[in-house]
């Protein structure tokens, strides 16, 4: 990715962080149509996005680390991480059906 392509993205990734700061949601919302737009696959708008979300959310952990009621959160990461393998393929699947289809 040259500079002139990173920037953008870098904007996108900026104001979709300043969004979920500011209204607690919608930085995938707001930033993967724009990442797809600007010529990234869906894999790696995905990566992107996932990784500016859990800067700012282990941000936010570490801030408020003594507040949060960990017993209440095991099941829930339990079931998060189980389920991410089927969220990859998924994304794998619709990648492939993408392919597939620009090729007619």
């Amino acid at each position: 990715m040259t500079f002139e392509q990173a920037l953008p993205v870098g904007a996108v990734l900026l104001l979709g962080s300043v969004l979920q700061g500011t209204i607690g949601f919608a930085y995938t919302l707001f930033a993967l149509p724009l990442l797809l737009w600007l010529g990234l696959g869906l894999s790696h708008a995905v990566t992107l996005i996932l990784v500016s979300i859990f800067v700012q959310v282990s941000t936010g952990v570490g801030k408020l680390w003594s507040e949060i009621p960990w017993s209440k959160t095991v099941w829930a990461t339990a079931i998060r991480y189980a389920t991410l393998p089927l969220g990859v393929a998924l994304i794998s699947s619709v990648e492939a059906l993408d392919r597939r289809g620009s090729n007619r």
